[in-house]
């Protein structure tokens, strides 16, 4: 067994089949610009086969860095997917029908089951796509770039008072008062 490749015929008929694993992210594929792993991935991987067929239910959990899209701080944080597969043994791989793999069914024509694949595709579906470090995150200022979280300064203030958009306000108010005249 390498990674999470698994021998079919070490998983006897009938019986439920646990295995607890750690294995590398780069092992399965999960690498990205966008996010840096710290942990290995820990999966708890459940097996039961019936004839030829093979009924998987796995999580996988892993810990990544991220930048909160606010203020860009690096934080912390775990994503767990869970994946449920059945895999049917076929003889020839290309006549399969290509809608059942949507559908949560694999096919093996092999004596070997790998899960790196639907292992990364689950984990890297669990990835925030906008991270915060938290809910209340002030962010950068538009202006000098100041993480608003730590420090305060002199331009977030008058950058509020000096909108470009502040001239639409005042014609607002003009037009309401003539408005009003008439």
């Amino acid at each position: 067994m390498k990674g999470l490749e698994f021998t079919v015929a070490e998983i006897p008929e009938g019986d439920l089949v646990i295995h607890e694993l750690q294995i590398s992210p780069s092992d399965i594929g999960l690498m990205g610009e966008d996010f840096k792993t710290v942990s290995p991935v820990h999966s708890h991987i459940q097996f039961l086969r019936r004839n030829q067929n093979i009924y998987t239910k796995a999580q996988f959990s892993t810990s990544l860095v991220v930048e909160c899209r606010r203020c860009i701080e690096s934080l912390e944080t775990e994503i767990v997917a869970d994946v449920e597969l059945q895999f049917c043994q076929v003889d020839d791989p290309e006549k399969m029908d290509p809608r059942l793999i949507d559908a949560g069914e694999r096919h093996y024509s092999s004596d070997v089951i790998d899960l790196s694949e639907d292992a990364c595709q689950g984990l890297v579906l669990e990835i925030p796509v906008w991270p915060l470090c938290s809910e209340s995150c002030k962010g950068l200022c538009a202006s000098c770039g100041t993480n608003l979280n730590t420090n305060n300064c002199d331009c977030h203030d008058a950058s509020e008072s000096s909108s470009p958009f502040s001239a639409l306000s005042d014609l607002w108010s003009e037009k309401m008062e003539d408005k009003h005249r008439l």
